[in-house]
């Protein structure tokens, strides 16, 4: 007859058991984990590539859309009486106009590519 003790140590597992089955599942599911990173990131990358080629797609027909526009205004000016050359100097005026603007806007946020936070930051460390 099998005593008390013995069918303790058959029904449940040992510490050393649970111990080595316990790193196997962790190693499992880190492994699983990152598999899926991986794939995730490989699909993270190629949904930007996308974005970014249909970025280039729409700033195209955007740049198209307004060359047409100036084009039929242009066309309208000539037609309205003005000469060829003066509404393309309207337009050429015009576009000029717009890209000074632009680059004003653009050296605004210029004074942002320095990191000015994060150099204030270091400079209260570097002065205690």
């Amino acid at each position: 007859m099998p005593n008390h003790d013995e069918q303790a140590n058959t029904s449940t597992p040992s510490l050393k058991a649970s111990i080595i089955s316990l790193c196997q599942t962790f190693g499992a599911t880190l492994q699983d984990t990152w598999r899926l990173a991986s794939l995730e990131a490989r699909l993270v990358g190629i949904s930007l590539l996308l974005i970014i080629g249909l970025g280039i797609g729409i700033i195209f027909l955007i740049l198209s859309a307004w060359l047409l526009g100036l084009a039929a205004w242009a066309a309208w000016l000539v037609a309205s009486g003005w000469h060829w050359s003066s509404a393309l100097l309207i337009m050429m005026g015009i576009n000029l106009m717009l890209a000074l603007g632009l680059l004003g806007i653009a050296f605004k946020y210029r004074q942002n590519l320095g990191f000015p936070a994060t150099r204030r930051h270091f400079q209260n460390y570097s002065q205690e």
